[in-house]
């Protein structure tokens, strides 16, 4: 199979599985109360918000100079420090997001009141699966989680839609829905393909997979605080 059909495939997979998902049916989410909107604000930020602890991960077992470069221009756009958007980082986007609802999540840095158990195992499964990975293992699952960006944000976009979330608070879904960043992680994927077809599989498989599960865990956790 040719690398561009395998990818393909897997995002199709992922969509299939997504459209399960109470969390992503529109119906429901347009129905959700302010409160509702809310509490799914702050155990959504949990699910994304300790990406730093990753990137620093990355950055410091980097093992060349170059890969070093590479994370820290990575971590530059984050930081909203290339392209168009005048330092404004993917962090302060969420908060606008947040606000736009009523809802100051800088707490929840500290606090973490609403850092519930699915979205901690999700962190420290990832933390986990890029450790006990050699570096060339993890740079084909950082490209996979890269990649998924694209597709999960299809969704999510749609779901801020249904919550009628004002225009100013859409930009972080936009920014995200339609990233670059799998292209700028995915140079050396065609190679790896080539000599370990089946270390890409590995890797995406287990990428793909801990991200159903925690969007499987943050609908469960909507379905129990909205019924």
């Amino acid at each position: 199979m040719a690398l561009d059909n395998f990818l393909r495939e897997m995002d199709e997979r992922q969509r299939s599985e997504y459209k399960q998902l109470s969390l992503f049916d529109t119906d429901q989410t347009g129905q959700w109360s302010d409160s509702e909107k809310q509490y799914f604000t702050r155990v959504f930020y949990h699910t994304r918000g300790h990406f730093d602890r990753l990137l620093w991960t990355r950055l410091v077992y980097a093992p060349t100079a170059n890969d070093k470069r590479r994370i820290l221009k990575y971590i530059s756009e984050e930081a909203g420090l290339e392209g168009r958007r005048n330092g404004t980082s993917h962090e302060k986007l969420f908060a606008v997001f947040a606000e736009s609802l009523g809802v100051d999540v800088t707490p929840e840095l500290t606090e973490e009141e609403d850092y519930l158990p699915f979205a901690r195992e999700f962190n420290s499964g990832l933390i986990k699966w890029f450790r006990r990975n050699d570096w060339e293992n993890g740079e084909v699952g950082f490209a996979a989680y890269e990649r998924l960006d694209n597709v999960d944000y299809e969704f999510m976009e749609k779901v801020a839609k249904s919550m009628q979330v004002p225009e100013e608070g859409m930009t972080f879904f936009k920014v995200h829905k339609n990233a670059k960043h799998f292209e700028e992680t995915s140079g050396k994927l065609p190679q790896i393909w080539q000599r370990d077809e089946q270390k890409v599989r590995d890797a995406f498989d287990f990428i793909y997979a801990h991200q159903r599960r925690m969007w499987k865990g943050l609908s469960d956790a909507m379905e129990a605080y909205t019924t």
